[in-house]
């Protein structure tokens, strides 16, 4: 579980060099990640009929979660940007192995000179959504887990501006970056 770590997060700064340097099938699958909150395992069993960008929701059904409990997570407003670019929205969000997921994550980190942290995407979501939201027991029941767990590990960790910083990463700013890198 969460606690037998170390509370690791991104930077702003670091999530975009993670997501310019990402494989293009994994993107989708990294920034649900990054800006839901979705546990890495989650995100692999997650149908894009599960996605609606319509309503701001992402449905995680009891047989899909960890704790076996369905939930409604949010779409943030930079998250519906990088999933509205997705031009096959159909089936699997992400169709490979959960190991080959982490493989190319891990690889978008080294090749982006960003030290790969454990459960950081999850870390940060949460970290960032607190500071944003201020309401532990709203960010609890979207990440599900316990307010107990977030009010322990979560909070204050980073500031607002943090925050807004996070969730103001965006496809523009990803493509600015790569295009810098060329």
């Amino acid at each position: 579980e969460e606690a037998d770590f170390d509370i690791e997060i991104f930077t702003a700064e670091e999530i975009t060099k993670i997501l310019a340097a990402v494989r293009k099938e994994a993107l989708p699958a990294l920034a649900i990640g990054a800006f839901a909150g979705i546990r890495t395992a989650e995100v692999c069993r997650l149908d894009w009929s599960e996605v609606d960008l319509d309503k701001g929701l992402i449905e995680i059904k009891k047989g899909k979660a960890k704790t076996r409990s369905r939930r409604l997570v949010p779409i943030t407003p930079n998250l519906a940007l990088f999933l509205k670019g997705v031009e096959e929205r159909n089936g699997p969000v992400w169709a490979q192995s959960e190991p080959f997921l982490f493989d190319l994550m891990r690889d978008a980190g080294k090749d982006s000179g960003v030290k790969w942290k454990h459960n950081a995407l999850r870390h940060s979501f949460i970290s960032y959504r607190v500071a944003k939201i201020k309401n532990v027991n709203e960010v609890a029941m979207e990440a599900g887990n316990s307010p107990d767990m977030i009010f322990k590990h979560y909070r204050e960790l980073v500031t607002e501006k943090q925050a807004d910083a996070w969730f103001g990463v965006t496809p523009e700013a990803v493509a600015a970056l790569k295009k810098r890198q060329e």
